[in-house]
């Protein structure tokens, strides 16, 4: 069979041939233009492409099952080659004036994946050797590097920028993931960690030590491990051999840091409740304000600076409050922790604590504070409620920009433990517990003194609380030693003929429930309201649950409380870093 098409002027030429079972397809132009050409020779094919001005040249061959593809641009400027040889595979993207290389080989079962920019700028490589992979993504004037190595089953993925940055680390070694991200300027610490399939987030904000312990304290099951220096702010914890139950996952979300204002009268359960906080790295403790109660409001500024002391927390700032009630004279102190509020133990007082004091008054600095981080703070009232009252009198604005009210005092039940209906908080200024109670709309919390009683610890609990052999629990055993209120051989409170024996650290479930909302497991939302009248009920806390006061704000009143996760928070308390 032949086929011919031809302009016999040098123009055109167009051949179908076939000849003993050899096949020739040709298209021609003979003026250096085009040349098509489709050979079939014995089962060999060759398929050829030209343009001979140096433009352009494309070449597909098959030999005896070897098959060629060639793309070349002879300038400089492109070449691209595609070879099969025996089941060897090389493909190759080239531009031959320092480009761009791209190429692509598999020889014998490895494959070698590159891209090069060899002008310093980019090189990406992607490398498997005998079943050893390695990715690799450098820029090579110190800007970033990218790094993913798998050798023999163990993964490492880096990313690297060198100039002091940022750090990024994922490493996998025998079935362990790491993730880490570290600004190395002390500011974010993030890591993730992946342990027999269960996953733990890390994080801190400048505060590593706080982080390091909170880890320490919430897995005491776990092997401790070396951990590297703070000044990096890098936490490893390697974590092996432990069941899924008994690790507690934190995310990134959660464990961001929330900004907190604490309002104290400073008794031991008010130490007790401090702690707590400081051991937590989920918050970020702006200030604390005191306020008369448990003692005099000079006492109480010095327990508030022995416990910061004792947790080496002094730069947190502390400010003075108010001295007394909003109206009528400051009623007697209760002797339940003492006359000093802290067991009356203490023989060296700091004579110099005045000057460690904020200059600024109490209230002036919570409305500052919160005006300067508005819907960002949580504000943990956990004595009388004077400095709350003073400061929306002189901000009304003041409680719009709260995120949120935690508060412990009040009573639920009609149950007093200072007078027959009254709770010892709200007792000592009604006034000041029915402006907040009646004013402030954002969102409140209440943890009451039934409450507290009715999720009572157990004593052995206590003992063991207390017998921790750190400064943090040397210093909790002294200051409850001699308080009748932490004594179980005490004579019966009204306290224990309401609700049975136990230990109750009140103003420690309030910052619980704070740090983590999961510890109250139920609540009662409804409006409240403080009675100021009468001898019998001044100061006691109504909860309105049919809703005849018409009140359309309504807080949460706390009602039951997972006593796993409280104890876990206590004993954190006592494990974080501190001295004598």
């Amino acid at each position: 069979m032949v086929h011919t098409s031809r302009e016999t002027h040098g123009v055109m030429v167009h051949t179908s041939r076939e000849t003993h079972g050899v096949m020739v397809h040709t298209s021609r132009e003979t003026h250096g233009v085009m040349v098509h050409t489709s050979r079939e020779t014995h089962g060999v094919m060759v398929h050829t492409s030209r343009e001979t001005h140096g433009v352009m040249v494309h070449t597909s061959r098959e030999t005896h099952g070897v098959m060629v593809h060639t793309s070349r641009e002879t300038h400089g400027v492109m070449v691209h080659t595609s070879r099969e040889t025996h089941g060897v595979m090389v493909h190759t993207s080239r531009e031959t004036h320092g480009v761009m290389v791209h190429t692509s080989r598999e020889t014998h079962g490895v494959m070698v994946h590159t891209s090069r920019e060899t002008h310093g700028v980019m090189v990406h490589t992607s490398r498997e050797t005998h079943g050893v992979m390695v990715h690799t993504s450098r820029e090579t004037h110190g800007v970033m590097v990218h790094t993913s190595r798998e050798t023999h089953g163990v993964m490492v993925h880096t990313s690297r920028e060198t100039h002091g940055v940022m750090v990024h680390t994922s490493r996998e070694t025998h079935g362990v993931m790491v993730h880490t991200s570290r600004e190395t300027h002390g500011v974010m610490v993030h890591t993730s960690r992946e342990t027999h399939g269960v996953m733990v987030y890390l994080c801190s904000i400048c505060d590593i030590d706080n982080l390091i312990m909170h880890i320490y304290n919430t897995l005491p099951v776990l092997p401790k491990y070396n951990l590297n220096s703070k000044d990096e702010a890098l936490l490893i914890l390697f974590l092996t051999n432990v069941p899924p139950a008994q690790l507690i996952c934190f995310s990134t979300a959660t464990m961001a840091q929330r900004l907190v204002i604490i309002d104290t009268d400073a008794g031991i359960d008010d130490a007790q409740a401090i702690m707590m906080a400081v051991a937590a790295p989920s918050l970020q403790i702006l200030g604390i304000t005191c306020c008369f109660g448990n003692t005099d409001v000079d006492n109480v500024c010095q327990n508030v600076l022995l416990v910061l002391s004792v947790c080496e927390r002094t730069q947190i700032p502390v400010f003075q409050g108010a001295a007394g009630p909003l109206v009528g004279a400051t009623k007697a102190f209760s002797d339940h922790f003492g006359t000093d509020g802290l067991g009356d133990v203490l023989e060296d007082r700091d004579p110099q604590w005045k000057e460690k004091l904020q200059r600024e008054h109490a209230v002036n600095a919570m409305i500052r504070l919160v005006a300067a981080n508005p819907k960002q703070v949580s504000l943990v009232a956990l004595g009388p409620l004077t400095n709350l009252a003073l400061a929306i009198r002189l901000d009304p604005s003041f409680q719009q920009n709260l995120k949120e009210l935690v508060i412990m005092g009040g009573n639920m039940e009609g149950k007093g433990n200072v007078s027959l209906c009254g709770e010892f908080n709200f007792v000592m200024d009604p006034e000041s517990a029915f402006i907040v109670l009646e004013e402030y709309l954002c969102p409140t919390r209440i943890a009451s003194w039934e409450y507290c009683c009715r999720n009572k610890l157990e004593w052995e609990f206590f003992e063991k609380l207390i017998n921790e052999d750190t400064p943090a629990g040397r210093f909790m055993k002294m200051i409850t030693s001699k308080c009748w209120g932490y004594s179980k051989e005490a004579m019966l409170s009204k306290r224990d003929v309401y609700f049975g024996p136990g230990f109750v650290s009140y103003d420690a479930y309030a910052m619980a429930a704070c740090i983590d909302s999961s510890v109250v497991t139920e609540s009662i939302e409804c409006a409240v309201r403080v009675e100021l009248q009468g001898e019998l009920c001044r100061g006691m806390m109504v909860l309105d649950q049919r809703n005849k006061l018409n009140k359309s704000h309504r807080v949460s009143v706390m009602k039951t409380c997972d006593l796993t996760k409280f104890r876990q928070l206590l004993m954190a308390s006592l494990k974080q870093p501190c001295r004598k």
